[in-house]
């Protein structure tokens, strides 16, 4: 069995992160939405105001768990009804944690989209349209506008589309789709418009619920905002969409035995990257499963030269055994390339794939005075496959761990431990064989300084 180990240099901030307590901290992913218009925002809001921020309120949400709202005085009312000149802003969805909470700052004036919570009070987000009166000058003269207004409505917004980026290998870039046709349905009447040299429609129509959908064929993938497009009498519904070639590969991956390989990720990489690259966007290099037939299919693809994995992005693990074998049988250099047009269509890729046995890697991490480590996280990941953790542990009360990994893998075992408020962390490359008994492996992590010290 071969083994080594190899001293590196680079600090791994994933186990870093991972030991912070996450106690007070407020987990959420970013927002995803866009400021709507205010033709559109203000008939979503239960009263539109401009007010000022007096104070801010920290309340619990239950146990340990507080949000924080804020005290705000109504200067101006705007649309609907506010029944006091002070309120108390909520959090978008009390007491949830939410990413699209808006946060206020003390003194400033705002004008605020408000609905009303459920126990009487008012809450806003950043979906909601609600800004800095200063940015808002267009939503007060639509406002202002509004009894003037003829009572129809309007739907208006851009196509664009996604395609390669010639100047850039392995990147897509976005420009306007012009000339899509695009339907607008209601339940009484159908009418279409056409995208100008901009991407760009606008039409006007009655108030009601409407369908908006590009009319584009089979060859194309159409994302975007929702279809349904409510539109008020004097509002409007912004829409949004993105096109994309709808190119697709299928196949299937079965082991040696002919029994299929389920859950094994398949993916598809620009031809032209150098081996062991492969783009973390999807767009121009997407992935996919295969089912409980070991079948799978991959779309949408860019028009363009690929190379097709078993296992290429994340590597070989415990539910998908399989070494990163490229079509039709081996290692990235016996790659066959595979030409894909706009939106085409090609099938009958089988791959032939051996699952590796499951073994077990044991071993004990110490201080440099050969005390052990309690508590010290341990994890690894496959050589080459990024930060993709394959197995984790946790030292127990003498310093020792166990990780179920595969055998014929070269892995990345990496152990971390926090001491007088400095995290250090340790490295070191093992190739995991089959072993009775699995493999035992020491991990110093020196205390007395910054350097770090490699034995087995």
């Amino acid at each position: 069995m071969g083994m080594s180990m190899v001293r590196r240099s680079r600090l791994v901030t994933l186990v870093a992160v991972l030991l912070v307590s996450t106690a007070s901290v407020r987990l959420a992913e970013a927002c995803v939405c866009g400021q709507p218009p205010a033709c559109a925002a203000v008939w979503r809001a239960d009263a539109v105001f401009v007010g000022t921020v007096i104070d801010r309120v920290q309340e619990p949400a239950g146990g340990s768990v507080t949000w924080t709202g804020y005290s705000v005085s109504v200067n101006q009312r705007l649309h609907g009804s506010v029944d006091s000149s002070f309120v108390t802003m909520t959090p978008f969805d009390p007491p949830a944690i939410s990413s699209c909470d808006y946060t206020f700052q003390v003194g400033r004036q705002y004008i605020i989209y408000a609905r009303k919570t459920a126990d009487g009070r008012w809450t806003t987000s950043e979906c909601s349209g609600t800004k800095l009166v200063q940015d808002a000058s267009e939503d007060l003269d639509y406002i202002a506008g509004i009894p003037a207004a003829e009572p129809s409505g309007r739907i208006f917004g851009r196509i664009d589309r996604m395609v390669v980026d010639s100047a850039k290998s392995a990147a897509y870039k976005t420009v306007p789709a012009t000339g899509i046709t695009v339907a607008i349905t209601s339940t009484s009447s159908r009418l279409t418009t056409t995208t100008d040299g901009e991407g760009k429609l606008d039409v006007r129509v009655p108030p009601g619920d409407y369908t908006v959908a590009p009319v584009v064929p089979q060859s194309v993938r159409a994302y975007g905002n929702s279809s349904q497009a409510p539109v008020p009498a004097r509002g409007c519904a912004p829409v949004y969409f993105s096109l994309i070639a709808n190119g697709r590969i299928e196949g299937r991956v079965i082991r040696a035995d002919g029994t299929p390989a389920s859950d094994a990720s398949v993916d598809v990489i620009p031809a032209d990257l150098a081996a062991g690259v492969l783009p973390s966007d999807l767009t121009v290099s997407p992935s996919g499963h295969t089912d409980k037939n070991g079948r799978f299919s991959i779309n949408p693809i860019l028009p363009g030269r690929y190379v097709i994995a078993v296992n290429g992005r994340f590597g070989p693990r415990l539910s998908a055994p399989y070494l990163t074998t490229y079509f039709p049988t081996g290692p990235r250099q016996d790659a066959r390339v595979v030409e894909i047009g706009e939106g085409e269509r090609k099938t009958g890729f089988t791959f032939l794939v051996n699952p590796l046995p499951e073994t077990t890697v044991s071993g004990v991490v110490v201080f440099d005075d050969d005390q052990p480590v309690a508590g010290a996280m341990v994890f690894a990941n496959a050589v080459d496959h990024g930060d993709m953790i394959a197995a984790s542990s946790k030292t127990d009360f003498s310093g020792a761990f166990e990780l179920r990994l595969l055998a014929g893998v070269t892995y990345l075992i990496r152990a971390g431990v926090r001491t007088n408020n400095t995290f250090r962390p340790i490295e070191t490359v093992v190739f995991v064989g089959e072993r009775a008994g699995g493999l035992r492996i020491r991990i110093t992590v020196s205390v007395s300084s910054a350097s770090k010290q490699l034995t087995h």
